[in-house]
């Protein structure tokens, strides 16, 4: 929905009030990460394709149901016993009542009230990150034993989410507060493999025709067994087919839409993982995945035609990346040889891939002489500077057991993220407004940001604004006065311009006094609702804490 938020937040036009589209997406971190079930499932995937169905403002709740359960039922004629929908069921914390308007369209649809669950904010709000626009949702579970509804979302292959139909109602901002959008849209999201995978009476996403030349192609090349499609404990061989048949789809539409494994801890991870069980379980030939590649580009470019203009550029850098990693596990096999004679008890449970990040990090564990928890800004360092991931740090800390708390580390990490876009200068006075100790500011009040007028295909004009300052930031003090072409953050208590959230970019442009301008290059919204514009006095000698008239002009 990312390319739709400037729609959901009123900032844009709609294409069109209905829209519905076809894109490649992949999951492999945050909040939507499948990575670690790959493989040991039949549903989860690190690249699928997702169907979505869009309205913005025009059609709502009941409309978007009935399309729904019409194609399910009876364009592809499944059986309406076998499925359930939930949701949403209220939270008492953010002060949002349960969904029984939905509740009412499945009733008035046929829904037998016990195939209606509710669920909380996990399972029936829906969120793309920190912030940004969000609103409950129904969900469609398909069951394939008939054994209730006690196996919706269990977790479990017998019990599997096809759709998902979310009522953009709200928007997050990154204080944690829920304002209502002026508008309300609809957006669905229901994933291509699972629905064959229902539509073929399987319970497997890799029982396709997506999966099996890829199979056949592994088990011809490598001369093993073929495919089984086994998920039991006698299934290894299995698992590595699926793992390695997904992760070459994965790694194929990221270097078609130029995401680089230099760039990219995640895609190096996946294709390290590739590249390992290749020639671990499938004794693979030299430029096996190259050749890999070739089935998903034949599989998935009439479709996208990106990877069939992009296929010599995907198999050039599947070949360079093929030599990083035979360089790799050189070195790796000589910290595995230190790490079994540093740490013998911890080598047991690390596989030569991790040797070197782990010998790192463990080192570093030992020299800070850790107590019985490991806190986020030392869990950040082993990001950065040894490439722990989130799953190696949560592995690491399991080894030596001690404690980790994921979700702290996420919110630290998502700040790090935002003081890394900064100057030195700005870090340290954001860290310093983040203080409530030091400094207590009020909210910003930023409603004029909506009152703007479209005059071109990539033109607004916003109106004149006034208000006064509440303080002014340089580097790591509370200043009264700016000289000219020092940097600094300025906060008010009304502004026009749009702070950066859930992706969207922060405004640029000018805040013009009477005895000076200041050029604001960024602008981010901190907790509070307050609004940070960040830049440097172009002109003038400095500003003073009184009133100040504010005339914007948006580079936007």
């Amino acid at each position: 929905m990312v390319q739709f938020k400037p729609v959901l937040q009123n900032l844009e036009d709609p294409p069109a009030p209905k829209v519905v589209n076809s894109q490649r997406c992949i999951r492999v971190g945050g909040k939507h990460n499948d990575l670690s079930q790959v493989g040991y499932d039949g549903s989860h995937l690190t690249m699928f394709e997702m169907l979505g169905s869009w309205s913005f403002n025009d059609y709502w709740k009941e409309e978007a149901c009935t399309m729904a359960w019409k194609l399910l039922t009876q364009h592809y004629r499944l059986d309406p016993n076998r499925l359930y929908v939930t949701y949403f069921g209220g939270c008492q914390k953010s002060g949002l009542p349960p969904d029984l308007e939905v509740r009412e369209v499945w009733l008035k649809l046929g829904v037998h009230p016990s195939h209606i669950l509710p669920f909380g904010m996990k399972d029936n709000f829906w969120e793309m990150g920190t912030s940004g626009p969000c609103g409950p949702c129904t969900e469609i579970h398909y069951d394939y034993t008939n054994r209730g509804p006690d196996l919706v979302n269990a977790g479990t292959s017998e019990n599997i989410e096809i759709w998902n139909l979310v009522f953009v109602q709200y928007n997050r901002l990154v204080s944690g507060e829920l304002q209502p959008l002026n508008g309300r849209h609809i957006d669905t999201g229901m994933g291509l493999e699972r629905l064959i995978a229902v539509l073929n009476n399987s319970n497997s996403s890799f029982d396709s025709d997506l999966f099996q030349p890829i199979f056949e192609a592994i088990s011809k090349q490598c001369n093993k067994p073929a495919y089984s499609g086994k998920f039991d404990e006698n299934s290894e061989l299995d698992t590595a087919y699926r793992i390695l048949a997904d992760h070459i789809r994965m790694i194929t539409v990221c270097l078609a839409d130029q995401v680089f494994p230099d760039q990219n801890h995640k895609l190096k991870f996946v294709l390290r993982k590739a590249f390992a069980i290749a020639n671990n379980k499938f004794n693979a030939p030299s430029g096996f995945l190259k050749e890999l590649s070739n089935y998903v580009i034949d599989s998935l470019g009439p479709t996208f035609p990106v990877l069939l203009n992009k296929e010599n550029n995907i198999k050039l850098i599947l070949d360079f990346e093929e030599d990083n990693y035979n360089k790799f596990m050189d070195k790796s096999e000589k910290s595995y040889h230190h790490l079994k004679t540093e740490f013998p008890t911890e080598s047991e449970q690390i596989d030569l891939n991790e040797a070197t990040q782990f010998l790192e990090s463990l080192r570093l564990l030992d020299k800070q002489q850790l107590g019985k928890s490991l806190d986020s800004a030392l869990a950040y360092k082993l990001y950065e500077s040894h490439g722990m991931q989130e799953q190696d740090i949560v592995k690491l800390c399991t080894i030596r057991n001690i404690q980790f708390d994921l979700d702290e580390f996420n919110e630290y990490f998502a700040k790090k993220k935002e003081l890394s876009k900064l100057s030195s200068a700005q870090a340290q006075g954001l860290r310093l407004v983040l203080d409530k100790s030091v400094v207590k500011l009020p909210g910003t009040d930023d409603s004029s940001k909506y009152s703007y007028t479209r005059i071109g295909p990539e033109e607004y004009e916003f109106p004149h604004v006034e208000g006064n300052i509440l303080q002014i930031v340089s580097g790591p003090n509370l200043v009264d006065s700016l000289k000219e072409g020092e940097e600094g953050i300025i906060f008010l208590d009304r502004t026009c311009f749009y702070s950066e959230a859930g992706g969207q970019i922060g405004d640029t442009g000018v805040i013009r006094t009477n005895n000076g301008i200041f050029e604001v290059s960024n602008t981010q919204l901190l907790s509070g609702n307050l609004v940070a514009h960040m830049g440097h006095l172009i002109s003038g000698i400095k500003y003073n804490l009184n009133i100040l008239n504010v005339n914007v002009s948006l580079n936007a």
